[in-house]
């Protein structure tokens, strides 16, 4: 019977986008983004996120936990700038 054992280090080395939903140019969205930190062994890493606008003259809304049942899964507000084009957006992880 073949099994995984792994060791969890809680260090942040992956993040995954688990679902996204682009809005049109200037709207708002409170669940634009879903994301997952991940650490080397990839298992979730209890982390505190955040996520910061870079370019694109957009702006960040709010970063939340998905709740109870997905407690390492975070959703993240944005708020698209004026004009159509590529916003970007830097996602961080720290304990």
């Amino acid at each position: 019977m073949p099994y995984l054992l792994c060791v969890a280090s809680g260090e942040a080395v992956y993040i995954a986008v688990l679902d996204r939903t682009p809005p049109a140019s200037g709207s708002s969205l409170t669940g634009a983004v879903a994301f997952r930190a991940a650490d080397s062994a990839v298992s979730p890493a209890s982390l505190i996120p955040s996520i910061t606008a870079i370019a694109g003259g957009a702006s960040v809304i709010g970063v939340g936990s998905l709740g109870r049942r997905w407690p390492h899964d975070y959703k993240a507000g944005v708020r698209l700038g004026r004009q159509a084009g590529s916003n970007l957006f830097r996602i961080q992880a720290r304990r």
